[in-house]
């Protein structure tokens, strides 16, 4: 056997304090009788009171109490084997450590805004399976499509620009990581969320995006940035920037188009993230998304069985209510 709450069952270790002071009580009510009249009378006196009704009663009260503590502790004895089915969606997150994502167009910086996104469309997507790519020059894949929200979002938090060491952008690497996570079907439960400023270096994103439009995968893009761009930070403090081989200091600038593009060739759309961009996304998008069994398993489920203790203390409690703890006196001749 088994409790669901086990921690009631210190309430038992109250009972002892209770009879003690019960008998307390009686020491001092003896006590008093004995003021009050002579030793030989105090037979008489207590005889009104019968003892052993009056024993008898506390105890059912007592064992009532001891019966509702252990049914709120919730015994469980034997188990139900039940099958569980998780219905949801498949989504993978691609999120741009590159560089460029250091800009300062949308404060803090484009790397934590897109972490931010992030983490709402996970809190949003509970109940379907979601897993993490980060690409920068290359992709690797940091969570498998998992029910365990908290291994991505720790994930998640733990990207940065060093996360992949090949530096500059290629959306292409991350679409073809994504489509490794995500497999091939002809179903519409399967999407991308492509969080970048839309710079790439590859210029073939596009065509890869009409290949997984074909395994079924649909991309969302979020555009992190704006048209006029910024600078990219090195070190803020000395004030130095990224710049080229020329020496040029390199602007980072949202190329919007190339993600309309993306997102259109597969059946998503694009999304700039401002305010209720994020919401839109999950609302029009992937929660319009197909439903499929992602998860089944047989789960013992454990019987409640605090309707016998219940019910056996009110039982109790009614027999210590109805018990009558005073004795028939005799008539009077």
């Amino acid at each position: 056997m088994t409790f669901g709450e086990p921690f009631w069952l210190f309430g038992l270790l109250l009972f002892p304090v209770l009879v003690g002071l019960i008998w307390h009580t009686d020491r001092r009510q003896r006590k008093r009788l004995e003021k009050l009249a002579a030793a030989r009378l105090l037979p008489e006196l207590a005889d009104s009171v019968a003892r052993l009704g009056r024993l008898i009663k506390r105890l059912l009260f007592l064992g009532a109490l001891a019966c509702f503590v252990i049914a709120l502790a919730r015994p469980q004895f034997g188990f139900l084997d039940q099958d569980l089915t998780t219905r949801g969606r498949d989504v993978v997150l691609a999120i741009d450590t590159s560089k460029s994502m250091l800009s300062t167009d949308v404060p803090p910086n484009r790397l934590t805004c897109a972490k931010l996104a992030a983490q709402d469309i996970i809190d949003a997507m509970r109940g379907s399976r979601v897993g993490l790519v980060a690409f920068a020059g290359a992709s690797q894949v940091e969570a498998p499509l998992t029910l365990d929200y908290q291994t991505v979002l720790e994930a998640v938090d733990q990207l940065s620009t060093k996360t992949v060491e090949r530096g500059g952008t290629d959306i292409t690497s991350a679409i073809q990581s994504a489509e490794l996570v995500l497999g091939r079907s002809e179903n519409s439960y399967r999407a991308m969320v492509l969080l970048t400023d839309g710079e790439d270096l590859e210029e073939d994103s596009v065509a890869t995006a009409k290949e997984s439009a074909r395994s079924g995968i649909r991309i969302f893009t979020v555009g992190i940035g704006t048209p006029e761009g910024s600078f990219i930070p090195i070190d803020p403090d000395r004030d130095q920037y990224l710049r080229d081989r020329d020496g040029q200091v390199v602007r980072s600038r949202l190329d919007e188009r190339r993600l309309k593009d993306i997102a259109q060739h597969t059946g998503g759309f694009y999304v700039h993230l401002d305010n209720g961009a994020i919401a839109r996304l999950i609302k029009d998008g992937l929660q319009k998304l197909d439903e499929r069994n992602i998860d089944e398993r047989s789960v013992r489920i454990p019987i409640e069985r605090y309707r016998w203790p219940l019910l056996l203390g009110l039982t109790l409690l009614l027999l210590s209510a109805l018990l009558s703890d005073r004795r028939r006196e005799s008539r009077a001749r």
